[in-house]
């Protein structure tokens, strides 16, 4: 009699699971595209932080060098020197910084792979004498 309870339980709990999960795989909306992030932090050669650098991101050194196809929006360091560009697909970004005169058309512009998802990738600027922001670091952390 229990092998028969049993039975009868195990078939109706595989029916209503096959229902379930059939009716909700077609109401539930598709999970969105992993992202991840890029921050910026920014010092100049004594080591401490400069605000109000801005930092433009590209997805190509073509456009990067032609200034167009600019994605996101300008974004400027804050006065600890950081600045953040969220949301953004894992794929490999060029940059130009700039403040002033000071660029970093003679430093690091890149990152060197692809970005890691659901990180904080960050990258330190040094803002060095001969007025070129140059990279030191590139690291990410979950």
């Amino acid at each position: 009699m229990k092998a028969l309870i049993i039975s009868i339980a195990t078939i109706i709990g595989l029916i209503t699971i096959n229902f379930c999960t059939e009716r909700d795989a077609k109401t539930l909306p598709p999970a969105p595209p992993a992202t991840t992030s890029l921050e910026f932090i920014i010092k100049n050669d004594l080591g401490h932080t400069m605000s109000a650098v801005s930092v433009k991101l590209y997805s190509s050194q073509s456009d990067m060098i032609k200034v167009e196809n600019q994605l996101e929006t300008t974004q400027f360091s804050d006065s600890s020197g950081k600045l953040v560009f969220t949301d953004l697909p894992n794929t490999k970004y060029y940059w130009i910084a700039e403040k002033g005169r000071l660029n970093n058309a003679e430093g690091k512009f890149t990152t060197d792979s692809l970005l890691k998802l659901n990180t904080n990738n960050i990258v330190q600027i040094t803002m060095s004498d001969n007025e070129t922001i140059l990279i030191e670091s590139a690291a990410s952390y979950p």
